[in-house]
């Protein structure tokens, strides 16, 4: 079995871009939409002293108010410090990556439209 470079994709699903003012959010947690494909994404959030504690679901959405779609199931596969405040509080900017648990017809839609109108390929 060879080594996997830094190149090479090793994900199956093609990740989308969203566009700008795409955001999630987890509780009271906002977090701003890094990428997405049919099965999970990814996002960037300010941990200001605690991550954001897993629920068992997300809402994702876009300022302009052209979507929004409530209570997606995920599970979290990582959360990653991506930098650290240059100031001298304890705020880090986090990015997590979440898988999409089972969702219902009507989100797999709400999806489909969200990926066909919000975003583009990422290059």
């Amino acid at each position: 079995m060879g080594l996997i470079s830094a190149k090479q994709e090793r994900r199956k699903v093609l990740r989308y871009c969203p566009q700008e003012g795409s955001y999630i959010v987890i509780s009271t947690k906002v977090g701003q939409l890094a990428d997405i494909s049919k099965q999970g994404l990814s996002f960037i959030y300010l941990a200001d002293g605690e991550n954001i504690q897993d629920q068992l679901e997300l809402d994702l959405f876009c300022t302009d108010h052209s979507f929004y779609i409530e209570r997606l199931p995920y599970q979290t596969v990582f959360d990653l410090v991506i930098a650290e405040s240059s100031d001298f509080s304890a705020t880090l900017i986090r990015r997590r990556g979440v898988k999409f648990g089972e969702l219902s017809s009507h989100q797999l839609d709400q999806l489909d439209k969200f990926l066909c109108k919000n975003t583009h390929l990422e290059k």
